[in-house]
């Protein structure tokens, strides 16, 4: 390979338009666990944040010092402006989860997460961070062009000229997310090899004794270190995987799946709220979109064989009205049960005409606008 290409394919790596598809569903997942963090932290909301939290003011302002970004501290720290800035992180939250001002909801998420984890670092981890940096990747992508209210509104208020199918775009901020963290995975594995429990396969003997974060406890599993011993090798060798084998397209969806089974096995053994669902989550962007395509693709298979073939529905395209309604709902047609078009379009009025004389074609053809 040539100096020239490779710096074509870097180029094509950070520019090359794609699909938004792998982004909008990560935006609907990260957007759906980010609610689920506000379900669980309410109860106790004004006990770890309020004016009589652990962390008290002064020192959620003074420590740690390199803190430069915390909207909330220049407001009184009161009960009505910690519930008021958690009604805003959850409405955001909410509107990031269905597409309606995706990046802008992405950056009050954000701006929001950062102040409150900055108002109390007591009760963090790392999922906590990856909660954050995710945010702000999503305020820089293009998370809203597809699955999204923004989509649907620009339908309406372009008169139905909306492209039926997201446009590529330069995937630069899925390329952030990815590098992000691969990088994650690289310092966790080397971290690990530095010391001696990893590299001896004890590690996992003394977490699986921690009952403080212990959730279910396998005794057959814990009380046998060769197991124990396979599984901290295994996890090591999961982790080196996910920051070197992940980029070979081949491999990726095995790799893929190894970290979704070493995540949830996490999950189901030690009680990390919210951590291991980020983690598997952010596997997301990871996805080609040419096999979303492909899986919705056969989904829309299926509906044929159960549903019968699609009906045709034609409009008048001259009537606006008619075309935004139309195009509306090719939007929300997902599996694709209508085939829409206009009645208007170039040499098109004779085979309609011949599709409405037709008696087999009659009860699956439906007039929108006529």
């Amino acid at each position: 390979m040539t100096l020239k290409d490779f710096w074509q394919n870097w180029l094509k790596f950070w520019f090359e338009p794609i699909s938004p598809m792998p982004m909008a569903l990560y935006r609907i997942v990260y957007g759906l666990i980010v609610l689920w963090f506000g379900f669980l932290l309410s109860p106790d909301l004004l006990f770890w944040f309020g004016p009589d939290s652990p962390v008290s003011s002064p020192v959620s302002r003074e420590f740690p010092s390199e803190i430069l970004l915390d909207p909330l501290i220049i407001f009184p720290r009161s009960d009505a402006t910690i519930k008021a800035a958690f009604a805003i992180l959850m409405l955001s939250a909410f509107t990031l989860t269905i597409g309606l001002a995706s990046r802008l909801s992405a950056l009050v998420v954000f701006l929001a997460l950062v102040s409150f984890h900055h108002h109390n670092w007591l009760i963090l981890n790392s999922g906590d961070t990856i909660m954050r940096i995710s945010a702000l990747y999503l305020a820089l992508s293009n998370c809203g062009d597809a699955l999204s209210a923004d989509r649907l509104i620009r339908t309406c208020t372009s008169a139905g000229k909306e492209p039926r199918h997201a446009q590529a775009k330069a995937p630069w901020a899925q390329r952030l997310m990815q590098i992000q963290l691969t990088l994650l995975y690289c310092q966790a594995f080397f971290s690990k090899i530095a010391g001696e429990m990893w590299v001896n396969g004890t590690a996992l003997y003394f977490t699986t004794r921690l009952e403080d974060f212990r959730r279910f406890h396998f005794a057959a599993i814990a009380d046998n270190i060769e197991i124990l011993k396979f599984l901290t090798w295994s996890t090591l060798a999961i982790e080196f995987s996910l920051f070197t084998l992940i980029w070979l397209k081949d491999l990726r969806y095995i790799v893929i799946l190894l970290g979704l089974l070493l995540h949830a096995s996490i999950d189901i053994s030690m009680n990390l709220p919210i951590f291991q669902w980020l983690m598997m989550a952010a596997f997301i962007p990871f996805i080609y979109p040419e096999d979303l395509s492909k899986v919705a693709n056969k989904l829309r298979s299926l509906g044929d064989r159960i549903w019968g073939p699609p009906k045709l529905l034609i409009y008048d395209g001259r009537k606006k009205a008619a075309a935004v309604k139309a195009e509306l709902m090719a939007h929300l047609d997902c599996l694709k049960r209508k085939s829409i078009v206009s009645a208007t379009e170039a040499g098109a009025e004779d085979a309609w005409k011949a599709l409405l004389d037709s008696p087999e074609n009659a009860k699956e053809i439906e007039r929108l606008g006529f």
